[in-house]
C-alpha cells in the first residue's frame, strides 16, 4: 500500500459523502439493475464499483479497473469486507483496455479526464460494450465552478507569483467543455448522448481540514511548494485559509458547492 492509496482510504468517507449523488445519477442514466454486467473504469479504491455490485446482485457482475496496484489492492480488501463476491478488480490502463469479455454498462466517475487520448479510450470502451449497452461518464466543470479542486492550487500560484495553474489536459477540468466531450462520444460511435449537471457539495469540519485534504490528495497543490522551505509553505497554507473564508460558516465548518456533469450514451 503506498502513501496515495492510504490517503484515499483516510479521506474516503468525506469524499464519498460528497460524490455519492454523482454515482447515483450515473446509475440512473444507465438504468443499472439486477443482473447487469458492469465495467467501472478508474475505480480507485473501488467506487462506484462496489455500490454497483450491491445493486446488480448475485446475478450480476462488476469489474473495476485502475492503473494503480495499491488502489486495486485496497478495492479487493473493501469488497471482501463488504461480502461482495460479484465484484472483481484488475490493474489496467483504461486508455488501453484489454478485455476478452463484454459488458452491459460502463461507468467512469471522474476518471476520463486523465487519459492520454480520449478518442482512442472511447473507442476501446465501445468495443467492450454490448450493442445496446450504455456508458455513463462523469467529470468536473471548470475550475471557476469547482472550488474544492481549484482554490488551494490557484492560491499557491498567486502567493508564489507564478502564472495560474494549468487547468487543461490531464487535469480534473480537462473535459469541462461539455459540447466537445459530447461530440467526442458521438465521434467514437455512440448515440443518444445525454447530459446532466450535478451539484457536488464537499463539507469540512474546518479550514484546516480542507487544507489537510488538499495537501494529502493534490500533487498540483503540493508541487509548487516543494523545496521552498517551511516559512513559504506556512504562508501559502495561511493564504488558503483566508481564501476559503467565503465558504466558511459561523461554526467554522466549510461548505463548498461544486459543479459536475454526467454524460450518458448508448452503443448502437
Amino acid at each position: 500500500m503506498n502513501d496515495q492509496s492510504t490517503a484515499w482510504q483516510h479521506w474516503f468517507p468525506l469524499i464519498e459523502k460528497a460524490v455519492g449523488d454523482l454515482s447515483r445519477c450515473m446509475f440512473d442514466q444507465v438504468g443499472l439493475a439486477a443482473g447487469h454486467r458492469v465495467l467501472d473504469l478508474a475505480t480507485g479504491i473501488g467506487e462506484p464499483a462496489l455500490e454497483a455490485a450491491a445493486r446488480v446482485g448475485p446475478a450480476g457482475r462488476v469489474l473495476g479497473v485502475d492503473i494503480s496496484p495499491a488502489m486495486i489492492d485496497m478495492a479487493h480488501v473493501r469488497a471482501e469486507a463488504a461480502g461482495l463476491t460479484n465484484a472483481e478488480f484488475r490493474v489496467m490502463d483504461i486508455g488501453a483496455l484489454s478485455l476478452p469479455e463484454s459488458f452491459d454498462i460502463v461507468l467512469s466517475r471522474c476518471g476520463l479526464m486523465f487519459v492520454e487520448d480520449l478518442g482512442a479510450t472511447l473507442g476501446g470502451i465501445r468495443r467492450v460494450l454490448e450493442p445496446g449497452g450504455r456508458i455513463s461518464a462523469s467529470f468536473w466543470a471548470s475550475g471557476d465552478e469547482t472550488p474544492t479542486l481549484s482554490l488551494a492550487e490557484r492560491t499557491a500560484h498567486r502567493v508564489l507569483g507564478l502564472p495560474p495553474p494549468d487547468e487543461g489536459e490531464k487535469t480534473p477540468f480537462a473535459l469541462c467543455d461539455v459540447a466537445a466531450t459530447a461530440a467526442g462520444l458521438e465521434d467514437a460511435g455512440f448515440a443518444d448522448v445525454r447530459l446532466q449537471r450535478v451539484a457536488v457539495t464537499f463539507e469540512f469540519k474546518s479550514a484546516a481540514q480542507f487544507v489537510a485534504y488538499r495537501e494529502a490528495l493534490s500533487s498540483r497543490f503540493v508541487a509548487p511548494m516543494s523545496g521552498r522551505g517551511d516559512r513559504v509553505r506556512e504562508s501559502i497554507l495561511q493564504a488558503v485559509v483566508e481564501a476559503i473564508a467565503p465558504y466558511q460558516e459561523a461554526d467554522g465548518r466549510v461548505r463548498m458547492e461544486n459543479q459536475a456533469y454526467s454524460l450518458s450514451a448508448v452503443r448502437p
